[in-house]
């Protein structure tokens, strides 16, 4: 059997279906990626804390299906190091459109503020390596 010129053994169609939707995907660009949300703003306050994470593909354009659950990885810390508070950061959660819920936890308060990084493959290339300066 020939599809598209490819030659394709007999099996399931769903086995076509994702080599299609595999071969015509635009390759993640983190340098376009996008990082919104609450969780960004030091003036809003919330039990836990959530921001977004937009995967965009090298055209800019949003991707609306996942690139991956473990594309993106985010460290939060205290922005002096003088300041010890515990905070819970878990992994992005893939919400499967292109999109990561970002969530976290703060178990006490930061003076002078946070350092929120979002990272791919362990370097900065999202827009957004954010300081969080708590207001005076």
């Amino acid at each position: 059997m020939a599809y598209s010129g490819l030659s394709v053994p007999p099996g399931p169609p769903l086995l076509l279906l994702a080599l299609c939707l595999c071969a015509g995907a635009e390759p993640l660009s983190p340098e376009r990626s996008l990082v919104w949300g609450p969780g960004l703003e030091a003036s809003i306050t919330l039990p836990v804390r959530y921001f977004y994470i937009q995967a965009v593909d090298s055209a800019g354009r949003p991707l609306t299906s996942s690139p991956g659950s473990k594309s993106f990885k985010v460290t939060i810390k205290a922005l002096s190091n003088k300041e010890y508070i515990r905070i819970h950061v878990p992994d992005p959660l893939d919400r499967n459109d292109g999109s990561f819920l970002m969530r976290y936890r703060m178990y006490g308060s930061a003076i002078e503020g946070l350092l929120i990084e979002v990272l791919h493959k362990d370097k900065h290339h999202i827009q957004y390596t954010g300081i969080w300066e708590m207001e005076t």
